[in-house]
């Protein structure tokens, strides 16, 4: 019976040690291998939403085959963000929550010395 307790109280341990090492370890590993990725695959699905929306509006201001051949290219531009979509995934199963991944958004803005205006007019929708 005493060796019973003495197994599970182990367990119960390693259990603990295991969570407290994913809890904390696990961003920081997930930073690490996956981080450069998600920062550019960020961007590139940033900037192919940009570009359909604009090849959206062209198409709804004057429908015409080379519009039409554009907002299909830009269609197949998309395609980056359901890598992201993944990515983003993978990184939040590690145990990134979204603080983390804000600030990499954030580094690879930085690190691109984006220009604020510019940023600003990337992520603002307008309508008319």
């Amino acid at each position: 019976m005493k060796n019973k307790l003495v197994i599970l109280n182990l367990l119960t341990v390693l259990v603990v040690l295991a969570g407290a090492v994913f809890y904390v370890g696990g961003p920081a590993i997930a930073k690490m291998m996956w981080g450069e990725e998600y920062k550019s695959l960020m961007y590139e699905c940033d900037h192919a939403m940009k570009e359909h929306y604009i090849a959206k509006r062209q198409v709804e201001i004057d429908v015409n085959e080379m519009a039409l051949k554009n907002l299909e290219a830009t269609r197949l531009g998309l395609m980056v963000c359901h890598d992201y979509d993944k990515l983003n995934k993978k990184l939040r199963g590690m145990g990134m929550d979204g603080d983390q991944m804000s600030a990499l958004g954030l580094e690879a803005i930085e690190e691109r010395n984006y220009d604020l205006n510019k940023f600003v007019e990337i992520h603002e929708f307008r309508y008319k």
